[in-house]
């Protein structure tokens, strides 16, 4: 693994310190390093969410006191845009439905983990993507001609904003955004 390369910072809702262990070997194949954080409640969740600014979130969907679709409600009203995933062995097909439908990036069982690398890997990448797409079109839109205060034409061009968050998902998920802000 390239040292060079930021770790990857996964925050783990989940109860069972077994099933902790078992996620966190089954990312053991991806090309950068993971650092994790674990929590089981609502207040650690928000708590981690603010101080730990994960990459990635990874649920149980039911946990005694809390649930994974209230830790997926909090998570997307936090920011919308971080990549959930329910990882979990109660999970029934309608309810991963309904649960990619509010927003979740996929679903893994926990008896298929091997499923678990591919469906982060994919996650990051489609979130990735979605950031230099925001970044490019917020840029084309910054950059057009505006009428300033004085009545002057100017053009703004916001080149750096696209490019600086094209940066930030490429460190985040370097297999992806290659070339994105160069197309501004």
């Amino acid at each position: 693994m390239d040292s060079a390369i930021p770790p990857l910072k996964v925050l783990l809702v989940e109860d069972s310190p077994e099933d902790v262990t078992l996620a966190l070997r089954a990312l053991r194949g991806l090309e950068r390093p993971v650092r994790s954080e674990i929590v089981a409640s609502e207040h650690a969740l928000r708590e981690a969410l603010a101080q730990f600014a994960p990459d990635i979130v990874l649920s149980d969907f039911s946990m005694p006191g809390f649930s994974g679709q209230e830790a997926l409600r909090i998570v997307h009203d936090f920011d919308p845009e971080l990549p959930f995933i329910f990882v979990s062995g109660t999970i029934g097909e309608e309810l991963a439905i309904e649960a990619m439908q509010r927003g979740a990036a996929d679903y893994v069982l926990k008896d298929n983990l091997r499923r678990l690398q591919p469906a982060v890997e994919r996650a990051l990448r489609s979130a990735s993507s979605a950031r230099c797409t925001r970044a490019r079109s917020a840029s084309a839109r910054s950059s057009r001609p505006r009428k300033t205060g004085s009545g002057r034409w100017t053009r703004r061009c916001a080149t750096r904003t696209a490019t600086a968050a094209c940066a930030r998902s490429w460190a985040t998920s370097p297999t992806s955004c290659s070339g994105a802000a160069s197309s501004t």
